[in-house]
């Protein structure tokens, strides 16, 4: 592998731990059930995969790294702490970074909450996903509201930067018991909110139930409800939704490394199933690992990368990326008169419908178009 070294891009690092200790059903990323697995022969493949990419990435500092999964707060917070120091010997990081790993809500983790802090760990993103046990129950979850509301305000106490996740147009659920919890959220101060809609993906237990029957979701027309209600609840709390599924009270609480995806800089991919993208358009590299944990392991040892795919994107692919990342931000991609990739008669058509803006600097979603961002999205790039 070779990358271009380009100081004036940022550099971030996501690690991805694959294991959870049980399987979500509506849950498709790359995971697998803690149940005896070689901790310690993964954490030590980490490291090695860190210091071959540092061998490929010289002289650049770090604005982040985002420890998510599965759940990493699985791991040891010294464990955690050590894998910092390695990123911080191999390259340093810039002032400020941000230093993220994923949580639940659940006793073992709330317990580790200030020594994960004490490792270095500076902003908290809590998987949530409902303030209601029924909400809780409908999506497979084995926390309850009680924790889901103890483990957020443990956080703020502890994190200076706290972020919740929180699953909306559930099954059963009404606009009523989403107002509840968007309040909920509110009244305990955290600075950023990921409301996601649930979608049904493939290959999940949620699929199967809903082929079955056994699980009913929200019309169209009702999902629409609750995105908007989203939008408006959020708004009138201060939140300003910077990106489709992204609410931040002020400019210091939005995500940093996640920024990196949206504004196509640059990230190593490290762990299992890990996606990487490095240097410019014309030079756009997308890496790959291997999924399996124990063969991620084994490529590890062998060769220092368990890189999979590795290959420079062609001019297109990397346009259509850099579109289809760009877009989903409120103020959308800056493109200095240059709209190639862009459908023209496209981009006519959903500007005279007032969906899409487009000055001489930017092209963006309005807000009429933000709730059909992948309808508009898919046309802008066909």
């Amino acid at each position: 592998m070779s990358v271009q070294n380009n100081q004036s891009r940022k550099l971030g690092i996501y690690i991805h731990w694959p294991y959870c200790t049980h399987i979500c059903p509506y849950c498709d990323f790359n995971i697998y059930r803690a149940r005896g697995q070689d901790n310690d022969g993964l954490l030590a493949a980490i490291k090695a995969e860190l210091q071959f990419f540092a061998g490929q990435t010289k002289d650049r500092k770090l604005a982040s790294l985002y420890f998510g999964g599965g759940t990493p707060s699985l791991i040891d917070a010294a464990q955690i702490g050590a894998i910092i120091e390695t990123c911080n010997d191999l390259w340093g990081f810039e002032n400020q970074p941000e230093i993220v790993l994923e949580a639940n809500p659940n006793d073992g983790e709330i317990e580790k909450f200030a020594d994960f802090k004490s490792a270095g760990i500076e902003r908290l993103s809590l998987g949530v996903q409902s303030f209601l046990d029924q909400g809780l129950k409908d999506l497979g979850r084995f926390h309850s509201a009680n924790k889901a509301f103890h483990a957020t305000e443990m956080a703020i106490k502890i994190f200076d930067r706290v972020s919740i996740d929180l699953i909306y147009a559930r099954q059963n659920q009404s606009q009523k018991d989403w107002e509840l919890e968007l309040q909920i959220a509110n009244q305990l101060a955290v600075d950023h909110i990921s409301p996601y809609q649930l979608t049904i993906e493939p290959n999940t237990s949620f699929e199967r139930k809903a082929h079955r029957g056994s699980i009913k979701m929200p019309d169209d027309e009702l999902s629409l409800a609750f995105w908007q209600q989203t939008q408006d609840t959020l708004a009138a709390y201060g939140f300003e939704a910077y990106e489709i599924s992204n609410h931040a009270r002020g400019a210091a609480a939005k995500s940093r490394h996640n920024l990196l995806y949206w504004q196509s800089q640059d990230w190593l991919g490290i762990g299992p199933g890990s996606h990487g993208r490095i240097g410019e358009r014309e030079q756009r590299r997308a890496t790959q690992n291997l999924k399996k944990p124990n063969e991620y392991i084994a490529s590890v040892q062998n060769s220092g990368s368990a890189l999979e795919i590795d290959e420079v994107l062609s001019s297109d692919d990397a346009i259509r990326e850099h579109w289809l990342m760009g877009l989903r931000l409120l103020e959308g991609v800056a493109h200095n008169g240059d709209l190639s990739g862009i459908n023209h008669g496209k981009l006519n058509e959903f500007t005279g419908l007032g969906l899409v803006s487009l000055s001489e600097e930017n092209l963006a979603l309005t807000a009429q178009g933000r709730p059909l961002s992948n309808a508009i999205i898919g046309g802008l790039l066909d």
